[in-house]
């Protein structure tokens, strides 16, 4: 039997640690689009309440997360680790590290998603005390077949594209931010998703990780279907 290794987990600020966090992220998922390092960056300068997480055994970067105590009855958190090092007890370190510091914010509870289909991180979770507590499902919509109807918007709105008024992106951030905590399916503040998310790295803009890849001739109006845990931590 090897011993565990020494597994250093470190807050991840600067543009070198995201670098590494976004690497990680890639190596974690090679098949997704990694996180973008001016979100990230955006998402440090501006928010007192998510933390990046960079974790390194004998200084080769390993895992990567976040954890984030917005809104106050929940922490979201979220942790990945390189396939290759999958199996160490690195994993266990970061969530006992999460939990930590979720619990440290006054937070008793993590939330995050898991992927629908990945029944070996879902069990991970599981016998970890993490409990399912929903699930959503991704819908899709059938283009090749499909007649668009040009919207008709409501008195006194303007539909426009980001790409002709940047200067309203800072106001898109806040809106869809109040969008992703407000939609149906959301209780007491919360999201339908939580445990360890594993699907996406980059919040609070962006999922660009966590979208499914749909049929040709298909467009997927939501992300992928995951479900959702949840998991009591104390001190």
């Amino acid at each position: 039997m090897h011993a565990a290794p020494t597994v250093d987990i470190a807050v991840a600020a600067s543009d070198a640690d995201l670098s590494t966090l976004i690497a990680v992220a890639a190596a974690s998922l090679p098949d997704q689009s990694p996180p973008r390092l001016e979100n990230l960056r955006h998402i440090v300068a501006t928010s007192e309440t998510v933390v990046f997480l960079v974790a390194r055994v004998e200084g080769e970067p390993t895992g990567c997360g976040f954890v984030d105590w917005w809104p106050e009855e929940h922490a979201r958190a979220h942790c990945l680790v390189i396939p290759s090092f999958r199996r160490l007890g690195i994993g266990s370190v970061f969530l006992a590290e999460i939990g930590r510091l979720a619990v440290e914010a006054g937070r008793s509870l993590l939330l995050g998603d898991v992927i629908e289909n990945d029944g070996e991180s879902l069990a991970y979770l599981q016998r970890r005390s993490f409990e399912v507590v929903g699930a959503e499902r991704a819908v899709v919509l059938e283009l090749a077949d499909h007649v668009a109807v040009a919207p008709e918007p409501p008195p006194a709105v303007d539909i426009v594209a980001l790409a002709d008024r940047p200067d309203l992106g800072e106001a898109l951030y806040e809106s869809a931010w109040r969008l992703r905590t407000t939609s149906p399916g959301v209780r007491e503040g919360c999201r339908t998703s939580s445990g360890v998310r594993v699907s996406s790295i980059d919040p609070p803009v962006g999922a660009t990780s966590s979208s499914s890849r749909s049929p040709p001739g298909s467009r997927s109006a939501t992300r992928r279907s995951t479900t959702s845990a949840a998991k009591v931590v104390t001190d």
